[in-house]
């Protein structure tokens, strides 16, 4: 069972991120790159202030990570040309049904 101060550990680093994403990128769209440094520095230091109530995060079954992240960036640069190909065709399927319909 996790204590309370582990679970303020873990959720106060991600709902600082999510409220700074949701102020930054919901009101000022085109600050969102020069304020990043600010959001990335001020989610460190949270989780520094968090650091003792973090449980231990101890590597398990490494090689089988490994292997998934490996997969899993095979799969992403793998199927990169199919994306623009489909993306081709969507937009022409898109375009034939904007103008069947006056658009």
């Amino acid at each position: 069972m996790i204590a309370k101060s582990s679970i303020a550990a873990l959720v106060a680093p991600f709902a600082v991120f999510m409220l700074f994403l949701g102020m930054v990128d919901g009101g000022h769209p085109d600050a969102h790159y020069l304020l990043y440094p600010v959001k990335s520095l001020l989610v460190a230091a949270v989780i520094a202030w968090f650091w003792r109530d973090l449980p231990p995060m101890k590597p398990v079954a490494v090689g089988a990570s490994i292997g998934i992240g490996v997969l899993g960036v095979i799969l992403w640069v793998g199927m990169e040309p199919l994306s623009n190909g489909l993306s081709r065709e969507l937009s022409e399927v898109w375009n034939q049904a904007a103008g069947a319909v006056g658009m």
